[in-house]
């Protein structure tokens, strides 16, 4: 084997194990702020619900959840005129 093809075999496998090192990271993900979730999307207006009891916030397992009860043809319509496809 040439010594310029060893070079670029030995490029090569360098290359595949430092993709393969940084696929195996994991990767930070911010948590979702849902407070922050707007309650008015242009013509639609949402409202704060009721919140959780304690036993379906514990059964449910998570760290944040919405309550805010949505009409979701309402909804629905105003993401479509929006996107132009209504």
């Amino acid at each position: 084997m040439s010594r310029a093809r060893l070079l670029v075999v030995l490029f090569l496998v360098t290359c595949t194990g430092a993709l393969t090192a940084a696929a195996r990271r994991p990767v930070a993900v911010a948590e979702p702020r849902l407070e922050q979730l707007p309650y008015q999307l242009e013509a639609w207006q949402g409202r704060e619900a009721t919140t959780l009891d304690p036993d379906t916030i514990r059964l449910v397992g998570a760290d944040a959840f919405l309550t805010k009860p949505v009409d979701i043809t309402e909804l629905i319509k105003e993401v479509r005129r929006l996107a132009g496809t209504a």
